[in-house]
This record gives structure tokens, sequence and C-alpha cells, in this order.
């Protein structure tokens, strides 16, 4: 969804407990019963519709240049719509607030004119 930034030295990670490193952001939880997780290469990660979740339910302090461009991209790829993104209800309004910014994404209208590249997504 989104690669990072240069020199980016903090994550976020749900666990069970706490440990002690300072570059990680902890989200404790009971269980990972009710966290979508994938594995991508021998690597366990949430889904793309738990990661949008979590950023819209904390979307004051998340980088939402990043999920802007992660719905963008959505958007893209499944034909200029967000049918089969699951949205929590409780972060529909803060998806609301930030759908029209996605939209529109590729275009002049949100992003300066020599960001504005014609992109194919496969």
């Amino acid at each position: 969804m989104f690669d990072g930034l240069i020199d980016e030295k903090n994550i976020d990670v749900y666990a069970l407990k706490q440990e002690n490193y300072e570059n990680i952001n902890y989200h404790i939880v009971d269980t990972f019963e009710n966290v979508e997780i994938q594995t991508i290469h021998n690597v366990r990660c949430t889904s793309f519709a738990q990661t949008v979740n979590n950023m819209l339910g904390d979307l004051y302090n998340t980088d939402e240049l990043a999920l802007t461009e992660a719905l963008a991209n959505y958007y893209c790829m499944h034909g200029d719509s967000f049918d089969g993104l699951y949205i929590r209800q409780e972060n529909i309004p803060a998806f609301e607030s930030i759908k029209d910014s996605a939209i529109e994404y590729y275009t002049s209208k949100v992003m300066p004119e020599r960001w504005n590249v014609k992109r194919t997504f496969s």
C-alpha cells in the first residue's frame, strides 16, 4: 500500500504484549482474532482493508497523503469504484471526508500539474 518514507524509523504493529523496541508503535490486543492478517513472502501484515480502517480510525494522527494515495489506487484498480472495500461503520465519516480527494488524486484538482501522471495498474 505504501512503501514508506526515506529514513522512516517507526512502524506500527499489533502485539499481545509491549516489548522494548523504541522504533515500534505497539497496538496491544488480547487476541489477533479480530485483526485481518495476511502473509506476504513469509511476513505477516494486515490486509488492505484492515490497514485502511486503522488509518481512518485515527485520521488526525495518520499519514493522510499515504491514505489518500492508497484509496486512489484502490479506486483506479477497481474500475473507478470503492465497491468491495469494507469500511467499518465508525470509520464512514472519516472515509467520506477523504473519499473525494482520493477520487481526484490523479488529476490536477488535487495534485500540482508536475505530479499529474497517467498510471497504469495491473
